[in-house]
């Protein structure tokens, strides 16, 4: 885990633009969530989802599974 913050930082000092380090923000967060919650983020992900909408994907807007 420390590692992981060690390594991003030179990484995230220049996302590019306001709008690219917002969008990295977010990944960012719904990734961390993820382990947290001990849910792969890379299995069925539809990373084709619209840039404007990845909040759409963060937990608080998760929809338990029906049985």
């Amino acid at each position: 885990m420390n590692r992981a913050i060690a390594v991003g930082r030179g990484n995230w000092l220049f996302p590019g633009s306001d709008t690219g380090g917002k969008t990295a923000a977010v990944i960012a967060t719904f990734v961390a969530s993820c382990k947290r919650a001990a849910v792969n983020p890379f299995a069925g992900a539809d990373w084709s989802h619209p840039v404007n909408r990845l909040e759409e994907l963060l937990p608080h807007n998760w929809k338990p599974l029906s049985a």
